[in-house]
């Protein structure tokens, strides 16, 4: 049965509404058949007892009532009337024939020998009455009426009289008890239909049962595997994905729906312990505790027994954390690229992953036992292209799709947390450091402060002997400037100004190289002599006879220069000039010159002369 109901529930929607529809047509078509042939049943015995029976009992009862007929044409038959008694001979021959057409008839509806006998001696009777009759007409009307009143046709009629009336009566019960038979057979027949129609219902409601439960079962379960999963049971079997109708086509979505449930479920996970986990390693300032936070957070995501972090500083990697290391004193606390494979994953910067582990590789130990490891991972922490560490895990079982995308994710973020966490760090000791020169420097500033307030003297005094110097630069009767090394003029006197034919204060910021004659390379001149020439501070140097100085109208003069290095202020080497303009002393000189020139041609000639 069981077998039977699984195998109607895997058909399809269509096929078991035509097996419902074709089930109860078939009932009905068999409860019709059956009243059909209770009715043909019916028929045909309402068929025999009308022709076996009703139709005997109304041939045999024609046949009395033209026997009466004969019985009541006798008087007309022996009357003196001609006319009347040709018309009764012609009802007594018509009424015998009509009688002999019944009897034959009734003959063969008779069904028992005893009426079959009956009828014959009733025919044996009528003809014995019938000879008489027909002898009768034969004879006049007195022969007649003693033939006719003769014992021997009186008892003829009388006997076929009495065996017409002997069928009747024998036709008419046996009418009777072929109705009472035939009524019988209804209401056995309708009692059959009754139960029929009962057992067809029952069994309607027991198809009708199976195939809505062929239906409604399946359904039902879809309908406990959705509620499991909307419960967040996302593990549960989908029911009926073998079904090839339309509850295995419904399944078969759940699946689909079901796997991207498990698949957001996953991402969820993903991104939920993603976060945690970050969170978790945003709060720590060092390395060896952010290395056991991570492996102890990690391996139970892992489902992971075992853990190890190493960090690479210094081309080794370094052993900072574990989880559940048996014994921590086998780990090496360092490891060169390529040594083993945890060096090897580093240098390779790829993931290495190992299955069927042997008995004594890596064993993983609580309270109450310890087993072997079948899984190991080993995987490196990139920042980019650059290793910053390497972790390494054990686990019974293998590690899943969604596991493996959470350590995927992880890296990257755990590679930037250990550079943060080294910026931090760094950051921090410079911050120290920083604060340690802030303390040094509100030491010095307080030095510098009382410093300041000797340097304001200073100043006070500086800006006193400035004034003082400008003074004596004002009040010289020559010309003075104070250059820089690059030739610009910082301080000027009026007689300066004068002497070059410039406004009060307009050579200030100057270059000195306006006031030389662009045929002399005075920058060359300057350079040598702060190279060369008087590095002691105080050297003066007077520069006479071609020196010329420009005037602002570009007329050349000439004019005597005098040379001195000052002490050296803010870092920078300054030159005071003096300038003198000797054009009057060079004119007389000339007219001297002149003069001695003169003198010494006169005294010439007049030795010449005195010569000759």
């Amino acid at each position: 049965m069981q077998r039977f109901i699984s195998a109607l529930e895997k058909k399809s929607l269509k096929i078991k509404l035509f097996l419902a529809i074709g089930y109860g047509l078939l009932i009905m078509l068999f409860v019709g058949f059956n009243a059909m042939s209770n009715i043909k049943t019916l028929s045909d015995q309402t068929n025999t007892l009308y022709k076996n029976y009703l139709l005997g009992v109304s041939h045999l009862k024609e046949a009395g009532i033209e026997l009466a007929h004969i019985k009541g044409s006798f008087s007309d038959f022996i009357s003196t009337d001609n006319a009347l008694r040709k018309k009764a001979q012609q009802d007594i021959e018509r009424a015998i024939s009509a009688v002999q057409e019944e009897i034959i008839i009734s003959r063969e509806l008779m069904i028992l020998e005893s009426d079959k006998k009956l009828v014959a001696d009733f025919e044996v009777a009528f003809g014995k009455y019938q000879r008489h009759i027909e002898q009768a007409n034969t004879l006049d009307r007195a022969q007649a009426i003693a033939l006719l009143s003769t014992t021997s046709l009186t008892e003829a009629l009388t006997t076929a009289d009495t065996l017409l009336t002997t069928l009747i009566q024998n036709k008419e019960t046996q009418a009777f008890n072929a109705a009472q038979s035939l009524n019988n057979a209804r209401k056995s027949n309708q009692k059959l239909s009754l139960w029929l129609m009962f057992l067809a219902l029952i069994l309607a409601v027991l198809s009708g049962i199976l195939i809505g439960r062929s239906i409604t079962q399946p359904i039902k379960n879809l309908q406990n595997a959705i509620e499991e999963l909307a419960a967040g049971n996302l593990d549960i079997a989908i029911p009926h994905t073998a079904y090839q109708n339309e509850v295995g086509a419904i399944a078969r979505a759940f699946v689909v729906l079901q796997s991207e449930c498990q698949h957001m479920a996953t991402q969820r996970w993903i991104k939920e312990s993603y976060a945690n986990i970050s969170i978790e390693l945003h709060q720590i300032n060092n390395f060896p505790e952010f290395a056991q936070k991570f492996i102890s957070t990690l391996c139970p995501l892992m489902s992971s027994g075992y853990g190890v972090f190493y960090a690479f500083q210094d081309e080794k990697l370094h052993f900072l954390g574990g989880y559940g290391c048996v014994n921590q004193a086998h780990i090496h606390q360092t490891l060169s690229l390529g040594e083993g494979l945890v060096g090897q994953c580093a240098l390779e910067r790829k993931p290495v992953m190992l299955n069927g582990l042997p008995d004594n590789y890596i064993v993983i130990r609580s309270g109450v036992g310890e087993a072997p490891a079948q899984h190991l991972m080993v995987c490196p922490i990139l920042h980019i292209d650059r290793l910053v560490g390497v972790i390494e895990i054990a686990s019974f079982k293998a590690f899943t799709e969604a596991q493996n995308a959470l350590l995927e994710a992880l890296m990257p973020t755990v590679a930037m947390s250990m550079e943060i966490l080294e910026n931090h760090i760094q950051t921090h000791s410079l911050l120290e450091e920083t604060r340690q020169q802030a303390e040094r420097m509100a030491a010095q500033t307080v030095l510098l402060e009382e410093q300041t307030v000797e340097l304001g003297a200073q100043q006070a005094e500086l800006k006193e002997t400035e004034n003082w110097f400008r003074g004596i630069v004002e009040s010289s009767p020559d010309g003075m400037l104070v250059v820089d090394t690059a030739g610009i003029i910082v301080l000027c006197n009026k007689r300066t100004e004068a002497i070059f034919g410039y406004e009060v204060g307009e050579l200030l910021w100057q270059n000195v190289d306006q006031l030389v004659p662009q045929n002399i390379d005075h920058p060359k001149m300057r350079a040598k002599f702060m190279a060369e020439g008087y590095a002691r501070t105080g050297d003066k140097i007077y520069l006479e006879g071609a020196v010329r100085g420009l005037r602002k109208d570009g007329s050349i003069f000439p004019v005597e220069i005098g040379l001195s290095r000052l002490p050296n202020a803010k870092h920078k080497a300054f030159i005071c000039v003096s300038v003198r303009d000797i054009t009057l002393q060079k004119q007389n000189e000339q007219v001297l010159h002149k003069a001695r020139q003169i003198a010494e041609e006169g005294a010439q000639l007049k030795s010449d002369f005195l010569a000759n």
